[in-house]
């Protein structure tokens, strides 16, 4: 009983440590509220993605931004993109283009930072 209820404190106070040391850390700025997007249509040189909310059954619309083509990543049409554990999406550039109709259209390019750039 003894070792359960040391280990038991143990970790309690590591996990008070942790959510301590996030709490007093500034989040970037430039994070987007953006947790994950899913690919539409991909192109040359990346994809047009959609923003998708978890709140509503994983469901993804609205906002449509330019995913660029990275080293070793496949897109492909439905893939779903998070941002690693630690960073966030961030808007570092806008993309133009012309879609079928003949229109110009401009979206804004992702990329991803730390979120807490400071730690």
């Amino acid at each position: 009983m003894y070792k359960f209820l040391l280990v038991f404190v143990f970790v309690i106070l590591t996990g008070c440590e942790t959510i301590t040391k996030y709490a007093t850390l500034e989040q970037n700025p430039k994070c987007e509220d953006i947790t994950e997007v899913q690919v539409l249509q991909t192109l040359d040189d990346g994809a047009l993605a959609l923003n998708c909310d978890k709140n509503i059954r994983d469901s993804c619309f609205g906002i449509v931004v330019f995913v660029p083509k990275q080293k070793d990543v496949l897109l492909y049409d439905k893939k779903k993109i998070s941002a690693p554990q630690g960073q966030c999406f961030v808007f570092n550039d806008v993309y133009s283009y012309i879609n079928k109709e003949g229109d110009g259209k401009t979206v804004p390019m992702i990329g991803f930072e730390d979120r807490f750039p400071n730690m």
